[in-house]
């Protein structure tokens, strides 16, 4: 028995640690760990009384490049996103950006959807107040005091030059009647 057996605790001493190839293990490589899905709703505010279309919505994971566009409901997926810390965000031209931050995937919700709270994008509102009276002169101006800026003067200008000494009455010379 002790000619087995101390063979045997010898190569399991010299093999190391098993591999790591469960996804759901922490000490596997991140490449080969389970990713998680994020899903949720987009809602878009009213024009006029009338609600847009909520298809085409761009809903992504904040600087990480995981993205989805959303369906006529509003609804979206995120697939494969990796086990961490993220910010939701949603998209789309004339809006306000909508985000939800703290939406976090662990490897417990490995191969899970986490449902990402709604997303509500709000209609963006400019200020056109004193824009449509002014003159674009003095809209440029106003800019300009305000920023320091001051135009350089066209290479073409040139200063005035003194007249020639020929031509200046010499203050020594008697004045001419």
């Amino acid at each position: 028995m002790r000619r087995i057996l101390l063979p045997l605790v010898i190569w399991l001493a010299a093999c190391g640690e098993p591999p790591h190839d469960s996804p759901y293990d922490p000490q596997t490589p991140a490449d080969r760990q389970a990713h998680t899905s994020f899903s949720g709703t987009v809602s878009l505010e009213p024009v006029g009384g009338v609600s847009p279309s909520l298809a085409g919505i761009q809903v992504s994971v904040a600087g990480r490049g995981y993205a989805a566009t959303t369906d006529g409901t509003g609804a979206y997926v995120i697939e494969g996103v990796p086990p961490g810390t993220y910010t939701v965000q949603a998209v789309l031209a004339g809006y306000q950006t909508a985000a939800v931050a703290g939406v976090t995937a662990t490897l417990d919700t490995g191969g899970a959807t986490v449902a990402v709270p709604a997303l509500e994008l709000r209609r963006v509102r400019a200020s056109l107040a004193g824009t449509a009276a002014e003159p674009p002169r003095a809209r440029a101006a106003r800019a300009c005091a305000r920023t320091g800026w001051r135009r350089p003067r066209p290479a073409w200008t040139r200063p005035a030059r003194p007249p020639s000494p020929s031509a200046r009455p010499s203050p020594t010379a008697p004045a001419r009647s």
